[in-house]
């Protein structure tokens, strides 16, 4: 019952360690993650307008007759 209980307690042991370097990483990929939202904003914020139909004035564009 002891070693059982010893083997339980280390078990559990490993198992919040590796919880904590998994939160530990998570939390670096999202302020990384952030880091670059901030520095890429401009781009990912910017509206961008719809480019001018000129299909129809070029010499390619097939007219209906």
């Amino acid at each position: 019952m002891l070693k059982w209980l010893q083997q339980y307690n280390t078990h559990n042991k490993e198992i919040k360690e590796i919880d904590t370097d998994f939160r530990k990483m998570h939390q670096k990929e999202q302020k990384s993650a952030k880091k670059f939202y901030e520095t890429h904003k401009e781009f990912y914020t910017k509206k961008t307008e719809d480019p001018p139909a000129i299909h129809e004035t070029s010499p390619f564009c097939l007219k209906p007759k």
